[in-house]
């Protein structure tokens, strides 16, 4: 079973977004691969920021956590 990340992402024009490079490395993705996704919309506050907060696990390039009960 594939592992879920989770980015904070901006729409684009033409409703376009893009996947963090960490991402696209760690799970080998490249132009013409089909993904299946799950969108959830962060509410902006008046001066257009998220008010929710970055989710704190980033996943970063050779920085995989591996092990332990969750992966």
């Amino acid at each position: 079973m594939a592992k879920k990340r989770l980015a904070t992402v901006k729409v684009m024009g033409g409703g376009r977004v893009t996947i963090p490079s960490e991402i696209r490395d760690i799970e080998s993705i490249k132009e013409g691969d089909y993904l299946e996704i799950s969108i959830k919309k962060i509410e902006q506050s008046e001066d257009g920021n998220r008010q929710e907060p970055i989710p704190q696990k980033r996943y970063q390039k050779g920085n995989r956590k591996q092990g332990g009960k969750n992966g």
